[in-house]
């Protein structure tokens, strides 16, 4: 069968998904020279010819998706880092320009390397190519924003197929179907990382624009790619009905009135509980000066709740008919 020859991401993506549905292939995969290289431009009056420590960081990122997905498929699990001899074989090789600081990051030979070290590993044909396919794209795909999404998206999809999956343990292929699965989500997962964390690095650089692959990308681009979309977290109102000591009140504001009580029940304190003038009754506020010689009360309270912390507690009632 002839050699399957990849040119470009696009083709990428299409050989992964389809290795991931259950395509078969049978003859040689190769990378066309163009997606084993990447090349970076900075613009600015301190970039002439210059690399920072940051910038060497922002590199070492990229490195790291060959060397943590390689890791990652050795199956002693004891290991936790890579020998000398293969840290020298998985080398991407940076080249700079005299007179700008021009990158051009060449891959091709730690990929070749790679794929030779997988070999000699006890795994599945297929899962090895996989591998070798995302440690590829992953890099390559830098200067792509929509690969960022695509890769984020593969991981839930792949979780779902394995759910799926779990259904079907009867199949005959079911555990190398099952472990290419695993294999693949946890590459794109240190690949992910890896990446984010270049680019985090790289936005820190003090450039006018940093142009990869001919796409040029500015600091406010740059961040946005790598913004952590932390979910809201809402807060919540709990009642709460107990047998309270109130240790001090703070008549400070007649507008306000704040008390500072302790549940008899569980022990905890709870501060600067608001009292509602308008619904407080003199009823109740002679009820509360009894309280305070630490005579117990029974109230009603309603908590605002966040991430499981009491923010403000407010007093809704107090229970007379005990």
């Amino acid at each position: 069968m002839p050699d399957i020859v990849l040119r470009t991401t696009e083709d990428l993506v299409n050989i992964i998904n389809g290795f991931i549905e259950g395509d078969q292939y049978s003859g040689n995969i190769k990378f066309e020279e163009s997606l084993l290289t990447l090349n970076y431009h900075f613009t600015g009056s301190k970039y002439n010819s210059t690399l920072t420590p940051t910038m060497m960081k922002s590199l070492i990122g990229l490195q790291d998706i060959i060397n943590d997905i390689y890791l990652n498929c050795i199956a002693d699990t004891k290991r936790i880092r890579l020998k000398d001899e293969e840290k020298k074989q998985l080398e991407i090789t940076y080249t700079v320009t005299d007179g700008s600081t021009k990158i051009l990051a060449s891959f091709a030979e730690a990929i070749e390397n790679l794929e030779l070290l997988l070999k000699g590993l006890d795994s599945k044909q297929k899962t090895k190519i996989v591998m070798a396919l995302i440690a590829v794209f992953s890099i390559k795909s830098v200067a792509d924003i929509a690969s960022d999404a695509y890769l984020k998206a593969k991981q839930v999809e792949i979780e779902n197929k394995k759910i799926e999956l779990e259904n079907k343990k009867e199949e005959h292929d079911f555990i190398e179907k099952m472990e290419l699965l695993q294999m693949t989500q946890s590459a794109i997962a240190v690949a992910t990382e890896n990446r984010d964390k270049s680019i985090r690095l790289l936005a820190k650089e003090n450039f006018d624009t940093v142009v990869i692959d001919d796409v040029s990308f500015d600091h406010e681009v740059l961040n946005e790619r790598v913004k952590i979309e932390r979910p809201r977290v809402e807060t919540e109102r709990k009642p709460l009905e107990s047998n309270f000591i109130i240790n001090s009140i703070d008549l400070t504001n007649p507008e306000i009135i704040y008390i500072d009580i302790t549940d008899e029940v569980t022990g905890i304190q709870y501060h600067k509980v608001d009292i509602f003038t308008g619904f407080i009754s003199k009823d109740d506020y002679s009820m509360i000066e009894q309280a305070m010689k630490r005579e117990t009360i029974r109230m009603r309270l309603v908590l605002e709740i966040k991430k499981g912390k009491v923010l403000a507690a407010f007093l809704q009632s107090i229970v007379k008919d005990l």
